[in-house]
């Protein structure tokens, strides 16, 4: 899409009946306003050299599995509950995971099929701070076709500051394939008016 289109509503940040920001609505792909820096391993960086060199061809999305770890969009959807958060995205196969609002730890027994991880979710005060863990070994960690460990953790922080965006801070922890940790800032507009279609692949 355009962004130069987006032009996205101003106004205040919208609340659920307990005060919390109200993070749902659809949104478009986040951009990023800061890169951080990640410092690749030597393996790392030559398993993504690979997967790029032969065009992508094992790339998960081309045989109807999930996108990266750390991609949004082009629209996505956040439905809040006081249980969870419903993250969709429109363009992959299953599309969907959820957040739980509702328990604080991850399962003593981790599922390691899960493409999306297991989320769990917290806020520090009108910030959304989630911990993602226990990735399936065949989804890629991002765009670049980065792989990933088994040690892999995410944490991803999400602020409404108002009406029309949301701020997005990711961490990937993965002493698997970065030297240290890599952080990184998004903003995504909200897709005032658009809505999630069915994406069958």
């Amino acid at each position: 899409a355009d962004r130069k289109r987006h032009n996205p509503p101003s106004g205040p940040t919208p609340r659920t009946v307990d005060g919390k920001p109200d993070l749902s609505g659809v949104w478009w792909s986040p951009v990023t306003t800061d890169p951080g820096k990640a410092e690749w391993l030597p393996q790392a960086a030559a398993v993504a050299k690979q997967r790029l060199d032969n065009n992508g061809v094992d790339s998960p999305p081309a045989h109807c599995l999930p996108s990266p770890v750390t991609r949004l969009g082009p629209l996505f959807e956040l439905e809040q509950t006081k249980q969870f958060v419903v993250v969709i995205s429109d363009d992959e196969s299953p599309g969907f995971h959820q957040i739980h609002l509702d328990r604080s730890a991850h399962p003593k027994e981790p599922d390691t099929d899960l493409w999306y991880g297991d989320s769990i979710g917290h806020w520090e005060d009108d910030t959304l701070v989630v911990d993602r863990v226990t990735f399936n070994p065949g989804v890629w960690l991002d765009q670049p076709a980065h792989p990933h460990s088994d040690k892999l953790h995410v944490i991803e922080r999400y602020r409404r500051p108002d009406l029309g965006h949301l701020e997005k801070t990711v961490t990937v922890d993965d002493p698997g394939v970065l030297a240290q940790p890599w952080t990184f800032k998004q903003v995504a507009d909200l897709a005032a008016g658009e809505e999630i279609r069915e994406f069958i692949c």
